[in-house]
C-alpha cells in the first residue's frame, strides 16, 4: 500500500462514522423544520425500532469485554458469575429507583454525562488538557442541558413519568443553568479542533469539530427524545461497537457493525425478552407512553451502571497494555480516538 493510499484509507476510516452521524442528524433536523417536530409517540416508536440494532447490542457486548477481563482469572465459571453480578447490579438500581426516584434520576443523569463525555470523546491522553476538558464538558452536557432550555416543557413531562414532578423541575433548573457553560465548552472545542486541523491536517480533529457543532444544533432544534434517539443509537452505540470490532480495515465499518450485531445477538435477544416480560407484567400489553417511558429508561439506567463498570475496567486494562507496549499501536475497547483511527 502506498503512502497516499494509506493516508486516504486513514481519512475515510476517521471520518466515515462522523459523516454518517452528521448526515442522519442534519437530515432529521431538515425534516423537522419542513414537516414539523412530530409526536412524542412517534419518537418513542423510532427509539424502540433502533434499540435492537444499536442501543442494546452496544451494551450486550459487555459480555465480550468481560471475557477478555475475567476468563483467564476465573476459568470456565467466569460467564455465569459475570451474568449473575450484572443482573444483581441491575436489580439494585431498579429497586432503589422504586423507593428513591428523584435521587435515582439525578444519579442516572450524572452517570450519563460522565459516560458520554468519556465514551464518545475523540481526544486522547496526549491531547491538550484544555481540549479534553472542553470536549468532555460538551459531549456530556449538551445532550442534557440544551433540552432543559429549548424543550423544557416536553422534557419535564417525560421525566415526570420517571420521578416526582417537583424533583424533575429542580433537576431541570440545574441543567438549564449549566447550559451556557456547555455551549462555551463546545465552542472552545470546535475552535481548538479547527486550529489543530489547519495545522496538522488530521481527520480526527475535523471529525471532533463537526460532531460538536452537530450535537449543539441537534439538541437545540429537535425534540429532546428524537435528538436522544439519534445520538444514543448512531453516535454513542455505533462508536462503541466499531471500537470493539477493531482492528479491522477502516473501510469495512459496515461489516464490523454487522459482525458485532451477530456476536451480541444472544444477549440482545435475552434483553428484549426481559424487557417485554417486564412490560407485560407491570402494565399489560397496551401501548401507553408513560408505561413505555418507565420500562425503557429505567431499564436503560439499570443496564448503564454495570455497563459503565465493565467499560471502565476494559479501558483501564487497555491503558495498561499500551503503557507496557510503548511504540506499538493499540486499540482501546472504549469509544476513544482509535474509533475513527489512531488518536492525535
Amino acid at each position: 500500500m502506498t503512502n497516499s493510499t494509506a493516508s486516504l484509507s486513514a481519512w475515510r476510516g476517521r471520518m466515515g462514522h462522523t459523516v454518517l452521524f452528521a448526515g442522519l442528524s442534519l437530515a432529521t433536523v431538515a425534516m423537522a423544520i419542513l414537516f414539523g417536530r412530530g409526536e412524542t409517540v412517534h419518537h418513542l416508536v423510532l427509539l424502540l425500532i433502533l434499540l435492537p440494532f444499536c442501543g442494546i447490542p452496544h451494551g450486550a457486548l459487555d459480555y465480550v469485554l468481560a471475557g477478555g477481563l475475567f476468563r483467564r482469572r476465573c476459568g470456565r465459571w467466569w460467564g455465569p458469575g459475570f451474568v449473575a453480578l450484572y443482573l444483581l447490579v441491575m436489580f439494585i438500581v431498579i429497586t432503589v429507583w422504586f423507593y428513591q426516584a428523584t435521587f435515582s434520576l439525578a444519579a442516572f443523569l450524572a452517570l450519563t454525562w460522565y459516560h458520554f463525555s468519556t465514551g464518545d470523546a475523540l481526544t486522547g491522553p496526549r491531547s491538550p488538557m484544555l481540549l479534553r476538558i472542553s470536549e468532555g464538558m460538551a459531549r456530556g452536557g449538551l445532550i442534557l442541558c440544551l433540552p432543559a432550555v429549548f424543550d423544557r416543557t416536553e422534557v419535564q413531562r417525560l421525566l415526570a413519568y420517571l420521578a416526582p414532578e417537583a424533583g424533575v423541575a429542580l433537576l431541570l433548573d440545574i441543567l438549564a443553568a449549566m447550559a451556557p457553560l456547555c455551549v462555551m465548552a463546545a465552542a472552545g472545542g470546535v475552535a481548538a479542533s479547527l486550529v489543530a486541523f489547519v495545522r496538522q491536517r488530521t481527520a480526527i480533529d475535523l471529525a471532533r469539530a463537526v460532531e460538536l457543532v452537530i450535537l449543539t444544533l441537534m439538541f437545540m432544534l429537535l425534540p429532546a427524545l428524537l435528538a436522544f434517539t439519534i445520538h444514543f443509537n448512531f453516535l454513542h452505540s455505533v462508536r462503541h461497537m466499531l471500537a470493539i470490532g477493531t482492528p479491522l480495515p477502516a473501510s469495512s465499518a459496515l461489516r464490523v457493525w454487522a459482525r458485532m450485531l451477530v456476536i451480541s445477538l444472544p444477549v440482545t435477544l435475552a434483553t428484549l425478552l426481559m424487557g417485554a416480560f417486564a412490560y407485560a407484567v407491570s402494565g399489560g400489553v397496551s401501548f401507553d407512553t408513560a408505561h413505555l417511558m418507565r420500562i425503557i429508561f429505567i431499564g436503560i439506567a439499570a443496564m448503564t451502571y454495570p455497563h459503565v463498570i465493565v467499560v471502565s475496567l476494559a479501558a483501564t486494562r487497555g491503558r495498561s497494555s499500551r503503557s507496557s507496549a510503548a511504540g506499538r499501536t493499540a486499540s482501546s475497547p472504549m469509544g476513544q480516538p482509535n474509533t475513527l483511527g489512531a488518536g492525535p
